[in-house]
């Protein structure tokens, strides 16, 4: 199905008179007032073959018309490929949209890590449930190996004390986004031994309470902000002043 694919727009790009012919239709029928062109994966960046088929799919029809004035022998591409296609756009979306979003960003917390791990795990196990991507063999496929490579690499996620803690300590996220229980009082005990350290040795210390972040529309900021919605109620600890301020900074943030 791939393959089809980029044998078509291969084509494209080698024949000027094919594009000519393919920017015109756009023009002309689309109505579109600066034609696109079809992209052309690249094999040392994993979301060319995304933005490939997206595009391939966004000009479906100007494809379509296009090869079938043009004397050549296409792959021929199915109704069920088209969907299939469609459906595996959906499924790399949220991978995609990490990606860029981290790559445009100059200095990436690592409070994120265990956030977008655990919702990138959800949504896939959330499609996987989907009786669209259930019926396409092919879909599926790509998910449960989506799912099982996330499953392997980030099963410890929230074991490591680096990532916990800065997850704990951004205001937007605290204790709410870890999956284990099991693994929320360490690192809070964790916490609570730093600040009990700091305030021994009577260093001076601000702690202010940033506003909780505004999060965009997008799939996998939408399940952050749903896991967020469904928790509730304070961290309980028995340490002294750093327990007090373990709750003060900790606790869920009303909503």
């Amino acid at each position: 199905m791939i393959e089809k694919v980029k044998k078509i727009v291969a084509h494209f790009k080698r024949s000027t008179q094919a594009n000519e012919k393919f920017m015109k239709y756009q023009s002309n029928h689309l109505r579109i007032e600066q034609p696109k062109k079809l992209v052309m994966e690249v094999v040392t960046w994993w979301n060319s073959t995304y933005l490939m088929i997206k595009r391939f799919i966004e000009l479906r029809e100007a494809v379509k018309a296009t090869t079938a004035v043009i004397n050549k022998e296409w792959p021929i591409v199915s109704q069920e490929e088209w969907t299939n296609l469609e459906l595996l756009v959906s499924v790399l979306a949220p991978f995609e949209e990490i990606t860029s979003s981290l790559s445009g960003q100059n200095y990436v917390t690592g409070g994120l890590a265990i956030v977008l791990c655990n919702s990138l795990r959800d949504i896939c196990q959330e499609m996987l449930q989907n009786r669209h991507y259930i019926d396409a063999e092919i879909v599926q496929n790509v998910l449960i190996k989506l799912k099982s490579g996330l499953d392997s690499r980030f099963q410890n996620i929230e074991q490591s004390k680096t990532l916990a803690l800065c997850t704990l300590l951004d205001p937007r996220f605290k204790l709410e986004m870890f999956k284990s229980d099991t693994n929320k009082n360490p690192i809070k005990e964790y916490c609570h031994e730093i600040m009990a350290d700091i305030l021994s040795r009577q260093v001076p210390t601000t702690i202010q309470v940033a506003p909780s972040a505004t999060v965009s529309g997008s799939s996998v900021w939408n399940e952050v902000d749903s896991q967020l919605s469904k928790t509730r109620g304070f961290i309980q600890s028995n340490q002294g002043d750093a327990v007090v301020l373990g709750r003060r900074n900790f606790a869920p943030a009303k909503r």
